[in-house]
């Protein structure tokens, strides 16, 4: 997921067997764990991506048994500023 965040080739990693598809205004972006550690935890990871704000809007995880979550992102927004007290520790 990282990799797709800066721009890195998801074709390219070596972590992942990876497919990307357009449906229907959204790119979708199917992971498949090479790695062992990765396979012990996941089937597969898939990001769905934004076409029009270019953003992961939902991100689903399924499981090595099978279990799924599923992680919608709404009301995104995009180079706002960030008020500095939001990292203050107490």
């Amino acid at each position: 997921m990282m990799n797709s965040v800066v721009g890195n080739c998801l074709q390219d990693d070596r972590n992942f067997k990876s497919s990307v598809s357009a449906v229907g205004g959204e790119w979708v972006a199917t992971l498949l764990p090479l790695r062992k550690d990765m396979k012990q935890m996941f089937q597969r990871i898939v990001l769905h991506f934004s076409q029009k704000q270019g953003v992961v809007t939902q991100v689903e995880l399924t499981e090595k048994n099978g279990d799924k979550t599923v992680i919608e992102l709404k009301n995104i927004r995009t180079n706002e500023a960030v008020d500095a007290k939001l990292f203050a520790v107490p």
